[in-house]
């Protein structure tokens, strides 16, 4: 099953989780300029958390990250993906909910470790999302939508 409906119960994300000794570098909430102010040991990151930074493109630091398991880029304004994605070998998990996202890169295909990619809330249609199934290996979840229900169901007396 390439699609998932995420379901919230009592505002618990119920869905598989990628439980990994991480090392990660926060640069949320517009601290990615900080990353040009300092030396970072890219080798030792294991999560990078780019989310809520106003990004239009990936930065290229980014690429340095080769031992990245985990990517957060939600809440920002990316458009598209590009092609040097796949130097991230190892990564697992990749947040990239709440961009502008309007076509995926077949990049994607090359990297073999993904195993989920959250893509909720961005304008893709429904060819990029096949072609997204089509690239991505069978062990991939793709993440595209979610809901809200009320657990245990209410009943009506």
């Amino acid at each position: 099953m390439k699609y998932l409906i995420i379901i919230l119960f009592f505002g618990i994300l119920a869905s598989c989780s990628i439980k990994l000794q991480q090392t990660v570098l926060d640069l949320s909430d517009g601290k990615v300029d900080k990353y040009y102010k300092r030396q970072y040991n890219t080798e030792k990151y294991t999560s990078l958390d780019l989310d809520n930074n106003n990004l239009k493109t990936i930065p290229e630091f980014v690429w340095d990250f080769k031992n990245l398991k985990t990517l957060r880029l939600m809440n920002n304004q990316i458009d598209s993906l590009p092609a040097s994605i796949d130097k991230l070998q190892k990564l697992k998990y990749i947040n990239l909910a709440r961009n502008r996202l309007n076509q995926i890169n077949k990049s994607l295909s090359n990297l073999e470790t993904l195993r989920v990619i959250i893509l909720i809330d961005n304008p893709l249609s429904i060819e990029e999302y096949e072609k997204l199934k089509l690239a991505v290996n069978d062990s991939c979840l793709i993440v595209i939508a979610y809901e809200f229900i009320e657990y245990p169901p209410y009943k009506k007396k």
